[in-house]
């Protein structure tokens, strides 16, 4: 387990990442600096971490960025996002 992951277990469900082999590449607490940030202001279209619109729905975790690996909270993205994020592919099992 890497350093990114070993300081993330004390914002367990916070910044969630579903594969730990993807995570954001800025640290934690920058991470967690633009979801507070995402939740504080209208819905975006985007990943509020790395801005990708790389989003996907993961069943059991829902909207997953495809890019930097976060689960981006529901209220973060516009309802066109999630559906988006819902249609676009396939959709990502977990393991």
């Amino acid at each position: 387990m890497d350093d990114w992951h070993r300081r993330t277990w004390g914002g367990f469900g916070i910044a969630w990442c579903a594969d730990p082999g993807t995570h954001p590449d800025a640290p934690l607490p920058e991470v967690l600096g633009r979801l507070i940030a995402a939740l504080e202001r209208e819905p975006g279209e985007r990943c509020p971490v790395c801005g990708s619109g790389a989003l996907r729905w993961r069943e059991d975790v829902a909207p997953l960025c495809a890019s930097c690996g976060i689960t981006v909270p529901l209220p973060a993205l516009s309802p066109a996002a999630v559906r988006r994020a819902r249609g676009e592919g396939r959709a990502l099992v977990g393991v």
